[in-house]
C-alpha cells in the first residue's frame, strides 16, 4: 500500500465486527515495510505518514469498539 491509498481507508469508528480484520492488516503493512521496532522520528516523512496513519486506524477503532462493547 501507498501513503494515499492507507489515507484514503475509513473503515469508520462503526466497523468493530471487522476490528480484529483492520488490526491485522494495519500491523502487517507496518511488518512489511520494517516499522515495527523504529522510531518514527527516525523514518523519513513519507514513511512518518504511512506509519502514523495506520497505528491511527487501530486506536481509534480499538478506543471506539471498547466504548460500544463496554455499553453493551
Amino acid at each position: 500500500m501507498t501513503v494515499g491509498e492507507i489515507s484514503s481507508l475509513d473503515p469508520k469508528v462503526k466497523d468493530c465486527a471487522n476490528q480484529l480484520g483492520w488490526e491485522q492488516l494495519m500491523n502487517n503493512q507496518i511488518q512489511m515495510r520494517g516499522f515495527e521496532r523504529k522510531n518514527p522520528e527516525e523514518l523519513i516523512p513519507e514513511e512518518r505518514e504511512f506509519n502514523a496513519t495506520a497505528h491511527q486506524i487501530i486506536w481509534t477503532l480499538r478506543i471506539h469498539c471498547a466504548a460500544i462493547n463496554k455499553e453493551r
